[in-house]
């Protein structure tokens, strides 16, 4: 992989682009403060320890080796309750399919 990235960037790099986005590093730096609301702390404990569904912390890790510029980005939901809608939602927005669905029907 980093043979390819690196390769991605340097063929970038000759056709004038000068910026590359490795998109999101999901749930990192959630709920590191003791003010934060539970669901963060929940979010955080999910990024620390669930790597069967989706290795989040070592995607953030590998992403960190090409000292990416980090900002960050907020989802802003209306109750607890829509909180599962809002992330099905982005996870559809973002693999352009239902990704839940796909797992669960469909095991690796």
């Amino acid at each position: 992989m980093d043979f390819l990235f690196v390769s991605l960037f340097e063929w970038a790099k000759s056709k004038a682009y000068t910026r590359f986005s490795f998109g999101l590093s999901a749930l990192s730096g959630m709920g590191t403060e003791l003010i934060d609301p539970a669901i963060e702390r929940a979010l955080k404990f999910a990024y620390e320890h669930v790597n069967q569904v989706y290795n989040y912390k070592g995607l953030h890790a590998y992403k960190a080796k090409f000292g990416p510029n980090w900002s960050p980005r907020f989802l802003i939901y209306p109750n607890l309750v829509s909180l599962p809608a809002a992330a099905t939602v982005f996870i559809r927005a973002r693999s352009g399919h239902d990704f839940l669905a796909g797992y669960l029907f469909h095991p690796r």
